[in-house]
C-alpha cells in the first residue's frame, strides 16, 4: 500500500511483542499495522499524519485481507489520547475526543472464545446494510433517520428490518454516549451500553453465547454500570464500565462465576484509554 501511494520505502528487521490478545475483537491487527507504519515512517523518514496513515492501515486490510472494515480501529490506534474516548464520524472522519468520567474503570472481559474475523459473517453483515440502504433509496443507513424507519420499515425483508434498526439506533446510542460522557452521567453511559449489547445480540446477530453469559455476569455485580460485546462479535471481549473502587471485587466474582457456567477461565484486563501509536 505504502508503494502503492508512492512512498520512498526503506527496509529494516525487528521484533515483535505484543500483550494484546489475538482474535479478540481488541484491534490487534490494526494495532499491528499501525506501528508497522510508524517502524517506516521513521526508518524511511516520511512525515507522520495520524488520519492518512489510519488510511493507509485501513486500505491494507480492505484490499489485502480482503476485509471491509471500517477505519475505527485504525484511528484510535493511530490518535488516541489519554483519559479520552473518540468520537469518530466515518463520512468525514471529523473528531471529537470526550473526556472518561472520573472515578470509573473500563475492564476487558475476555471469553477465551476466538472468531476468524475474515471467514466471518462480518462482510455479509456489511452486504446486508447495503440492500436494506437500498430499500429506502439511500446508499448508506447513516442517512436514514429514526423518524423515516419506524414510518417506512413495514415492506422490508424481516432480516433485513433487524440489521437497519440496529445500525440506525446503534448511531443515536453512539452520540448519546458522548453527550452522558460529556455530563459525567455514568447510569446513563451505562444503560445505553447495556441497549447496545442487546441491539447486538437481538438485531446484528454477531453475539455468542459465551458473550451474552459474560455479559448478564458483569451487569449482575455490584458497581457495574453497563457491559456489552466488543468488536466484530462471535467470541472474543466484553467490556464493562464499573465503579473503580468496586475493581478488585468485580473482578474476582467475574472470573468465578464465568468460569461456573462455562467451565472457561476468562481473562480480565483492567484498561485505560492511552495515546496512539508512540516511539519510544
Amino acid at each position: 500500500v505504502l508503494k502503492k501511494h508512492n512512498f520512498d520505502i526503506k527496509g529494516w528487521e525487528g521484533v515483535m511483542v505484543s500483550n494484546i490478545p489475538i482474535g479478540a475483537g481488541l484491534s490487534s491487527s490494526a494495532s499491528l499495522l499501525l506501528a508497522i507504519l510508524k517502524v517506516f515512517s521513521v526508518i524511511s523518514k516520511f512525515p507522520w499524519e495520524g488520519v492518512e496513515m489510519a488510511k493507509l492501515a485501513r486500505q491494507a486490510e480492505n484490499e489485502f485481507l480482503q476485509l471491509k472494515s471500517g477505519i475505527m480501529d485504525q484511528l484510535i490506534c493511530s490518535i488516541g489520547r489519554v483519559g479520552h474516548a473518540l468520537l469518530l464520524d466515518c463520512r468525514d472522519l471529523s473528531l471529537d475526543f470526550v473526556t472518561i468520567p472520573p472515578n470509573v474503570q473500563i475492564i476487558i472481559l475476555d471469553t477465551v472464545t476466538r472468531r476468524e474475523l475474515v471467514d466471518s459473517k462480518y462482510n455479509e453483515r456489511v452486504k446486508q446494510c447495503a440492500s436494506a440502504a437500498e430499500y429506502f433509496g439511500f446508499k448508506s443507513l447513516r442517512d436514514i433517520s429514526i423518524e423515516n424507519f419506524q414510518k417506512n420499515k413495514d415492506g422490508l425483508d424481516q432480516l433485513l428490518l433487524k440489521r437497519e434498526r440496529h445500525v440506525i439506533f446503534e448511531n443515536h446510542r453512539t452520540k448519546e454516549v458522548s453527550d452522558a460522557m460529556k455530563a459525567n452521567d455514568v447510569n446513563k453511559i451505562g444503560k445505553l451500553m447495556s441497549e447496545s449489547h442487546e441491539s447486538l445480540k437481538n438485531d446484528y446477530g454477531v453475539s455468542s453465547k459465551e458473550l451474552d453469559i459474560m455479559v448478564q455476569i458483569a451487569e449482575s455485580e455490584a458497581g457495574c454500570f453497563g457491559a456489552r460485546m466488543t468488536g466484530a462479535g462471535f467470541g472474543g471481549c466484553a467490556i464493562a464500565l464499573i465503579d473503580q473502587s468496586f475493581k478488585e471485587q468485580f473482578m474476582k466474582n467475574v472470573f468465578s462465576n464465568y468460569f461456573l457456567k462455562t467451565g472457561i477461565k476468562p481473562m480480565i484486563y483492567i484498561c485505560s484509554p492511552s495515546n496512539g501509536v508512540s516511539l519510544f
